[in-house]
């Protein structure tokens, strides 16, 4: 199926087809942890004239990265704010750094970390 037929005729998805487009690579989200996220300040879909979140494509692509830094990376959702504040979502894993988000925060000091000391001499750049 093409991105544009399963969006609406104005080119917005609803929460539901949010869901149907996540299901294959996260199963186990919901609508509550969807909004969840958004009541964190995550998210900000657009609302319809009755209040129904409508979600863009850039929404959608937004929240694949939230979830995957959960899942892959196990980032605190205090984490992923500040990463999204900076922009992290627009940049792809891989570009600029050769750390991934996870070491880039323990880095920064986003948060208690424990390491071992191979994870600690990859963090210093050793």
């Amino acid at each position: 199926m093409v991105a544009d037929e399963a969006a609406g005729s104005d080119g917005v998805l609803n929460i539901g087809e949010v869901l149907t487009r996540l299901e294959p690579e996260f199963p186990e989200t919901t609508v509550s942890k969807i909004r969840f996220l958004e009541s964190r300040g995550l998210l900000a879909p657009g609302r319809s004239a009755a209040g129904y979140r409508q979600f863009s494509e850039t929404d959608v692509a937004r929240l694949t990265w939230i979830l995957r830094q959960q899942r892959d990376h196990f980032l605190p959702l205090k984490v992923i704010g500040v990463l999204l504040a900076e922009g992290r979502d627009l940049v792809e894993e891989g570009e600029g750094s050769s750390r991934s988000f996870a070491e880039e925060a323990r880095v920064r000091d986003l948060g208690s970390v424990s390491m071992n000391h191979e994870e600690l001499a990859t963090a210093a750049g050793l």
